[in-house]
């Protein structure tokens, strides 16, 4: 079940106009979440993709570009965890966790700005008011160890490291990269 913070974020975009489109692997988890952007008057569209499946995850922005969606706003606010001890932490829930809190995340952001380069931002100069951006939820995590959540503390702390090294490359070049502390649910596309 998507946190009350999941549902102020897309009330908040929805209420300010925003086209949403999710990227959720189970729609049926985000029924409530829904009525909130209807009931704000927001547009959303609702697309089922598994961020743990990097062929999955590497289909999404191409077939957003292919479904005529122009993305100006990506949240990267997904985040799964697993409890157990260090010792035992199993390589698959780990592998499973880094996939979809980071890895899905970086993916989705490298070819949005490589889309974007070649085409909105192409020739940016820095005097545009066009920009596009990306924001990264992070958590507590990002800033300090956790106890038997090896994997989730490792994927916030990447999650904060990698806004700073997305944000100092692209920057100049049209595209805002930062992090925020916590709002999970599923990704946001913000229109």
């Amino acid at each position: 079940m998507p946190s009350s913070a999941s549902h102020l974020l897309i009330q908040i975009r929805a209420a300010a106009g925003a086209h949403l489109i999710l990227i959720v692997r189970n729609p049926q988890i985000i029924q409530e979440a829904l009525e909130e952007i209807r009931a704000v008057g927001g547009d959303f569209h609702i697309y089922p993709y598994d961020l743990a499946s990097r062929e999955q995850v590497l289909r999404i922005v191409p077939d957003m570009i292919a479904y005529g969606h122009e993305i100006d706003i990506f949240v990267h606010c997904a985040g799964i965890q697993h409890r157990s001890p260090a010792e035992d932490f199993a390589d698959t829930e780990w592998d499973n966790i880094l996939s979809v809190n980071l890895t899905a995340g970086f993916q989705i952001s490298r070819d949005l700005a490589k889309n974007w380069l070649n085409t909105t931002l192409k020739g940016y100069n820095g005097q545009s008011r066009i920009r596009k951006k990306i924001l990264f939820v992070a958590s507590v995590m990002s800033f300090m160890g956790g106890v038997e959540i090896p994997a989730y503390t490792a994927s916030k702390g990447a999650i904060a490291q990698l806004t700073k090294a997305l944000n100092n490359e692209w920057m100049a070049k049209g595209i805002n990269v930062n992090a925020s502390e916590y709002f999970p649910l599923c990704l946001v596309f913000s229109l």
